[in-house]
C-alpha cells in the first residue's frame, strides 16, 4: 500500500482512481481559464459521468485536498462536503505551479 498526502493508506487501485480524478479536475480547470466555481456535489455529478469508479463524495474531497496541499490548486474556502452535503459552492483556481504541473502531466499522458 502507498500513502496519499493526507497520510492515509491507499491501495494501488485507489491511487490510480485518485490520479484519474486529479487529472480530470485539472483538465476542467484548464478548459475554464484556470478557475471554476461550483459545489462539491456538482463536481461529483460531472466527474461521475466520465469516471464511474468514483463512488464516494469523500474520494473527490480528498483529491481537492491533495491538490490544494500540493500547491497545484487554491480553494477560496475549505471544502466541507461531509458537513454541508457538498452543496456550498467554492472557487477552485489553478496556481502557476499547477499550470506547470498540468503541462508535465499532459505531456507524459
Amino acid at each position: 500500500m502507498k500513502t496519499n498526502s493526507i497520510l492515509q493508506p491507499m491501495a494501488v487501485n485507489d491511487e490510480v482512481l485518485a490520479r484519474k480524478v486529479e487529472f480530470v479536475i485539472l483538465s476542467l480547470l484548464t478548459h475554464y481559464n484556470c478557475y471554476y466555481q461550483d459545489s462539491l456535489l456538482r463536481w461529483y455529478s460531472a466527474l461521475r459521468l466520465g469516471i464511474p469508479q468514483l463512488t464516494d463524495l469523500n474520494q473527490l474531497e480528498d483529491a481537492f485536498k491533495r491538490l490544494s496541499a500540493g500547491g497545484i490548486i487554491e480553494l477560496d474556502r475549505p471544502i466541507t462536503g461531509s458537513c454541508d452535503g457538498g452543496s456550498k459552492p467554492f472557487m477552485t483556481t489553478l496556481t502557476p505551479m499547477g499550470v506547470s504541473h498540468w503541462n508535465s502531466v499532459r505531456i507524459h499522458r
